[in-house]
Parts: C-alpha cells; sequence; structure tokens
C-alpha cells in the first residue's frame, strides 16, 4: 500500500493529528486521554490493509518507531510492523508520540511500568487475538465490513476484493485458531481474577478510587470492545451490538460481564466515555 498518498501534510497542521484503525482497542487507549484532556485533534482513520504504507511515511527514523505489542509478534513476524504500527500522534512541531503508551502517559499520566507491561503484553494481546476470531469466524460477514471503517474511496479500490486474504493473512500472523482462542479467553478471565482479587483485597476502598485513570483508560480500552460496551470508540466509531455476535461469543461476554472487573468497566464506560 505504499502508493497511498497521506491524507494530510505533516508540516502544515496547528494541532496534533491522531492515526488509528478506528476499531483498534489501542487506538481506543490513545483516542481516550486525548478525548478527556480537552485539546482540539483530528483524527486520521484508515481503513484495516491500507495504513501501513502512509504511516510508515511519518515514522522515518527509529526513535519514532512503535515500542507496544503489535500483530506478528505471535509467529515472530515482522518487527517492521514497528513502522507501520498504530496509533501514531503527530504534533505541530514535528514530534510524535508512537504508540498508545506514550499518548496515555503524555495526556493522561501515572501509568506505572508494571501495569503498562500487563495491558500491552497479556491483555492487550489476547483480546486482539480473540475479537479477530470471532469477527473472521464467518458467523457475520458484516462484522468483516467494519474492519474497513474508515476507508476512502480510494483505499477501497486498492483493497478490491482482497478481504478474503486479508483475514487469511491476519490468522496466519497472529497464529489464531480456535484452539489459540480458547487460550486466549482463558488469559482474559485468569487476568479480570488477578484484578478482582485485587478490589477484593481492598474491599473497604472505592475501587475508582484504589487505581488511576489512566489504569481505568487503558483497562477498559483494552477490554471495552471485548465486553461489547456501547460507548467503545466514542464519538469516532460504532461498535458492533452485543447481538450480532455469535452465541458462542455472547456467552463468553456474559460470563465476563459477569465478573467484578468486568461491571467495573461497562460502569466506568457508561460514566466517563
Amino acid at each position: 500500500m505504499a502508493d497511498l498518498p497521506l491524507r494530510f501534510d505533516p508540516l502544515s497542521i496547528d494541532k496534533p493529528h491522531l492515526i488509528t484503525l478506528s476499531f483498534s482497542h489501542y487506538c481506543e487507549l490513545a483516542r481516550w486521554p486525548m478525548d478527556i484532556s480537552g485539546i482540539d485533534y483530528t483524527e486520521i482513520a484508515y481503513a484495516i490493509g491500507c495504513h501501513g504504507g502512509p504511516i510508515s511515511q511519518l515514522r522515518q527514523n527509529k526513535s519514532q518507531l512503535s515500542t507496544s505489542s503489535y500483530p506478528g509478534e505471535e509467529t515472530a513476524q515482522g518487527t517492521e510492523r514497528r513502522k507501520t504500527a498504530v496509533p501514531l500522534v503527530y504534533l505541530p512541531d514535528g514530534n510524535t508520540l508512537n504508540d498508545s503508551w506514550q499518548i496515555l502517559n503524555h495526556y493522561c499520566p501515572a501509568l506505572t511500568y508494571d501495569w503498562c507491561k500487563k495491558f500491552d503484553q497479556v491483555l492487550g494481546p489476547a483480546v486482539r487475538r480473540v475479537l479477530y476470531h470471532e469477527l473472521l469466524s464467518g458467523h457475520n460477514p458484516d462484522l468483516v465490513d467494519r474492519l474497513f471503517d474508515g476507508a476512502t474511496e480510494a483505499e477501497m479500490a486498492i483493497m478490491g476484493n482482497s478481504k478474503v486474504q486479508l483475514g487469511n493473512v491476519i490468522k496466519s500472523l497472529m497464529a489464531i485458531t480456535d484452539e489459540t482462542s480458547q487460550r486466549d479467553r482463558a488469559t482474559i478471565e485468569s487476568f479480570f481474577d488477578e484484578c478482582d482479587a485485587l478490589f477484593g483485597s481492598h474491599s473497604d476502598q472505592d475501587p475508582f478510587a484504589l487505581m488511576p485513570t489512566a489504569w481505568w483508560i487503558a483497562i477498559s480500552s483494552l477490554s471495552g470492545l471485548a465486553l461489547s460496551t456501547p460507548e467503545y470508540g466514542g464519538k469516532a466509531w460504532t461498535a458492533p451490538l452485543l447481538e450480532e455476535h455469535s452465541a458462542r461469543h455472547q456467552s463468553w461476554v456474559g460470563k465476563m460481564r459477569d465478573t467484578l472487573t468486568g461491571q467495573l468497566i461497562v460502569d466506568y464506560y457508561r460514566n466517563h466515555r
């Protein structure tokens, strides 16, 4: 996709530009702190498969590469994806915020390194694979179309009829199978169990006061789409309804919503997004 042009001139902007895949939970993690900061910014949402070329033009230096987890780490493929990763914030002074965690820390600081690592290396990748497994299962083809939200006519013309091929590439890249999806669901369940135990050990405290805002934005952003929270995406993207998913996925979402952590995330979205 290297022949796709940038949608803006980085030398002529007067406010931050957030480059995303609109549905991505890592991009939601970048978008949310920017929203609550009150700054004026522009979001440029590419369609999946159309973002690599333009974004690589914005990450010209090694100092601009993402240091976050990325699709393909599971199979030791594509370290070059750090150059094409989203989200990315391009600032008017020419500096960049290179991944979700730099963006979160810039606009809503105070997330500890240990929690950042857990979110980035454990929860985020597991949610990513579970959701792709569900979207690419064939249960509802309309859900696959949602991956292309934000595409321009030129981008969709280049994509052509390659949606099925792209789905196969995604599954191969991240080793997504029924078996790995089960393991990822178990990973998410264990992560929620750990958080439930944390809240349980401080049962005399308000859980929303126990952890900083950055923590709540991180866990909510990374989990919100997996919990089918209707507020996911803010004003930038409308998430699919729970009933659009397979019965198996709906059952699992119900189970996760019944956990204390799941309930708190749903409440946090409802009250703060």
